[in-house]
C-alpha cells in the first residue's frame, strides 16, 4: 500500500470535500468519482493558499478535455450574485489546450494575482496531463511539502520518463520552459541516461546545463527507480547559490525518492 503519510492525505483530501469554506454549490458527493474528488479538493487547497477569501476570491470552474474530461465548479456566482468579474486561462500542455480555469473575484484583482493564475495554470497543466489523477495529485502535494520544508530549494520538480523524453509532472517554484527535455539533453537527461545522482555546484561551470533562469547558481538532480532498477523519473532541484546541497541533503533526497517511487509507477 502507500506510505503512510500519503494514505493520510487521502483522508485529509477527501474529508476537506465535506468541509470547504468558501465553496457552496458542489456537485453532490454521489456523481463524483473518486479521482475527481482528490483533485477538485486539491484545486481548492491551491486556490486558497494563491488567492485568500480576503481577496476577493469566490469561486472557481475548471473544464478540461483532455486527457480526460472534466467539469468541476466551487461557489460559481449565480445571476444573483455581487460579482465583479471573472478571470479564465487555458491549461496547456506541450501546446495543446486541454480545457481551462475560471476564477470568479467579487472586487477587482491585481495584477499581481494575474500572474498568480498563471502559475496556478501552468502547475495545474502539468498535473492534467498524467494519466492517474489521483497518484499525480499526491505527488503534487510531496512536492509542495518539500519545497515548503526548504528554504534553499528556489525550484523544486518532478520529471518522467516517457520514451526518450522527461516531462515536467509536478512542480512549485516559477513556470518552466522546459516542459518536454529530450534524454540526451542536459543535466536532467545525463542523470536519467546515467542512472545516478547528479549535485552540480556551478552550474555556470557545466556545458549541460539548459539554462531557465539566471538565477540558478546550483542543481541537483535524483533519479527516481523502478523495483528493478531503472531511472523512471527524476527530482530536479534549483537553488539561487553555489554549492547549495551538502552530502547529508543529497542523501534525504535520494531517500526521498525512494519514497516517490510508488507513486512514480501509477503514473506510467
Amino acid at each position: 500500500g502507500l506510505p503512510r503519510p500519503l494514505a493520510v492525505e487521502i483522508l485529509i483530501l477527501l474529508a476537506k470535500s465535506f468541509v470547504s469554506t468558501r465553496c457552496v454549490n458542489y456537485f453532490p458527493l454521489m456523481t463524483l468519482s473518486s479521482q475527481n474528488l482528490v483533485l477538485r479538493s486539491h484545486l481548492e487547497n491551491l486556490i486558497n493558499q494563491a488567492f485568500p477569501v480576503d481577496e476577493g476570491c469566490c469561486g472557481w470552474r475548471l473544464n478540461t478535455s483532455s486527457p480526460t474530461e472534466i467539469s468541476l465548479t466551487a461557489g460559481e456566482p449565480s445571476a444573483e450574485s455581487s460579482v465583479a468579474f471573472s478571470v479564465a486561462t487555458p491549461l496547456a500542455f506541450l501546446d495543446r489546450v486541454a480545457g481551462e480555469l475560471t476564477l470568479y473575484f467579487r472586487k477587482p484583482t491585481l495584477d499581481g494575482q494575474v500572474s498568480k493564475l498563471s502559475d496556478l495554470a501552468a502547475q495545474m497543466s502539468c498535473l492534467l496531463a498524467c494519466k492517474n489523477l489521483e497518484a499525480a495529485v499526491l505527488l503534487d502535494i510531496e512536492v509542495a511539502n518539500q519545497k515548503a520544508a526548504h528554504a534553499d530549494f528556489n525550484w523544486y520538480g518532478i520529471y518522467r520518463v516517457e520514451g526518450s523524453d522527461l516531462l515536467l509532472t509536478s512542480f512549485r517554484g516559477a513556470p518552466s520552459p522546459h516542459i518536454k527535455i529530450p534524454t540526451d539533453a542536459g543535466i536532467c537527461g545525463a542523470a536519467v541516461r546515467e542512472n545516478r545522482t547528479l549535485n552540480i555546484d556551478d552550474v555556470g561551470a557545466d556545458p549541460r546545463y539548459l539554462s531557465c533562469s539566471l538565477e540558478t547558481k546550483s542543481e541537483l538532480v535524483v533519479p527516481i527507480r523502478d523495483s528493478a532498477g531503472h531511472a523512471i523519473a527524476e527530482i530536479d532541484i534549483d537553488a539561487h547559490k553555489l554549492s547549495a546541497f551538502s552530502p547529508e541533503l543529497v542523501a534525504l533526497v535520494e531517500g526521498f525518492a525512494g519514497r516517490l517511487m510508488p507513486l512514480v509507477v501509477k503514473l506510467q
